[in-house]
């Protein structure tokens, strides 16, 4: 409640009174006569000081862990060869590999540093009340100051509305991580080898992808990638002959799972049959000569070398005067070109070993069957049924080089 003019002047009267008798600035501040002022009621305005708090900045610095990204790529690298033989098969494999991805898991943790805060508060006096000093009694402020005193009239604190403190915060934020970890892919190579004039190649490639993500302040995430790849080659069979095969033993074992050789029977060192005979003991070369044989570039089939004690070149061939099966001959050279030039029912019997598989195979005028039929060799196209010799077992030779 605001007090009355009445009371006011009263208490300075008595305070002047009893302390400030002489003191004419309180005199003038309390005199009545004065339409514009408010006396003691003045002192208390204007010896008011007013705090105004000054803004408060608090500055928060955050640092954060980035997210890191790890990136696995996994390629071992493992070759396989394999050699499969075979006659007219043709083989496509497929190898799949599968890889398991293994999980990682990374955490991190997000820091946050927050730099405190520093209140600082200023007190301001606000001295703008210059009609106190226009009292000419007073002459300063001091003194005007002194004279409220005097009254009992002190000074108040007023402390302004607080400005709300600014939040500025800082983000640090790294560089996020990228790391590759590169290996081989496996590659698992197969080389199949069958007689057949193309080459197929077959490659199959299967991928397979895992992919694990881990949820945690830091996301990892592992890629796992296998690459698998199958070739399957096939290789052509050439027929051998000539220089380019050279001099050979042809063995067979289907007989009785006997192992026999085609052996060049001379009887008299002129002429004889080819028989199955088995391999001799003797190191002799008027034996040893008769089991070599040859292809020439014609593929005509010859004894190798000459049979001690005779030079005379030997070459294989056959009566073509039946369309039947019929057992092969050898003779000297001269005497079967002589027959074969004079138009006479004879033929010379041609061959081939195969590359892949070193079978010997014969031809005898339209004969590829090689019979063993009682110890002797004939050639037929029917398994020897138009033979009278027993049972006939068909043979396939195959050619060891010498």
């Amino acid at each position: 409640m605001r007090p009355t003019p009445t009371f006011l002047l009263a208490f300075a009267r008595l305070a002047a009174a009893a302390c400030c008798r002489s003191n004419l600035c309180l005199r003038e501040i309390v005199a009545e006569d004065v339409s514009d002022r408010n006396g003691l009621e003045d002192c208390s305005s204007y010896l008011a000081v007013t705090v105004t708090p000054d803004a408060l900045t608090v500055y928060e610095t955050v640092s954060e862990v980035p997210i890191e990204h790890t990136t696995k790529v996994e390629t071992p690298f493992v070759t396989v060869s394999e050699t499969v033989t075979v006659s007219t098969e043709t083989v496509l494999v497929t190898v799949r590999t599968v890889s398991t991805a293994t999980t990682e898991i990374s955490l991190s943790t997000a820091v946050q540093t927050v730099i405190a805060a520093t209140e600082t508060r200023t007190a301001t006096e606000f001295k703008t009340k210059t009609n106190a000093v226009d009292l000419k009694a007073c002459q300063s402020f001091a003194k005007y100051k002194r004279a409220c005193s005097c009254a009992g009239v002190t000074a108040t604190t007023v402390v302004a509305a607080s400005v709300e403190p600014t939040t500025i915060t800082v983000t640090e934020t790294g560089s996020a991580v990228l790391s590759t970890l590169l290996s081989a892919a496996p590659v698992v190579t197969e080389t199949v080898t069958v007689p057949v004039v193309d080459t197929i190649t077959d490659t199959t490639t299967e991928v397979d992808l895992l992919t694990a993500t881990i949820a945690s302040t830091t996301t990892t995430t592992v890629s796992l990638t296998s690459t698998v790849s199958t070739t399957s080659t096939q290789t052509a069979s050439v027929c051998l002959k000539g220089a380019l095969l050279g001099a050979f033993k042809a063995n067979a074992t289907q007989y009785g799972s006997s192992s026999l050789n085609i052996y060049a029977n001379l009887l008299n060192g002129l002429t004889g049959g080819i028989t199955w005979q088995a391999a001799s003991s003797s190191t002799s070369a008027s034996f040893q000569n008769k089991y070599i044989w040859a292809l020439d570039e014609e593929g005509r089939l010859n004894v190798a070398y000459n049979v001690p004690p005779y030079t005379y070149k030997y070459y294989a061939y056959m009566s073509t005067a039946s369309s039947g099966s019929n057992w092969p001959q050898v003779n000297t050279e001269t005497s079967v070109r002589s027959q074969v030039n004079a138009g006479q029912a004879v033929t010379y019997i041609t061959g081939c070993v195969d590359s892949v598989t070193g079978e010997l195979t014969l031809n005898a005028a339209g004969r590829t069957q090689i019979l063993w039929c009682g110890q002797q060799l004939w050639m037929s196209s029917n398994l020897g049924t138009d033979i009278n010799r027993g049972v006939c077992v068909q043979m396939f030779p195959k050619v060891g080089r010498v």
